[in-house]
């Protein structure tokens, strides 16, 4: 592949979606002081998994999570 095919990318922000916050901030402050995981109660009915904890991904405010663009184009 030549130099001339390439295409550059470039990322503009992160984002976070975590049961510790909706942003960066409240993520740091509560990973200081709780964690995420959690004993799995209804994991209890397979048989084998090995473990019962998780941390899972809940999600508190679906508007918090902004989409500035719906479909983003390569860059040209």
């Amino acid at each position: 592949m030549s130099s001339t095919e390439y295409r550059r990318v470039v990322i503009t922000g992160a984002g976070v979606v975590s049961w510790l916050g909706d942003d960066w901030a409240q993520v740091k402050a509560n990973l200081s002081k709780e964690s995420a995981v959690r004993f799995m109660q209804d994991w209890q009915k397979y048989e084998g998994p090995g473990t019962y904890f998780a941390s899972p991904s809940i999600i508190l405010n679906c508007q918090s999570i902004t989409r500035k663009r719906k479909n983003a184009a390569w860059a040209e």
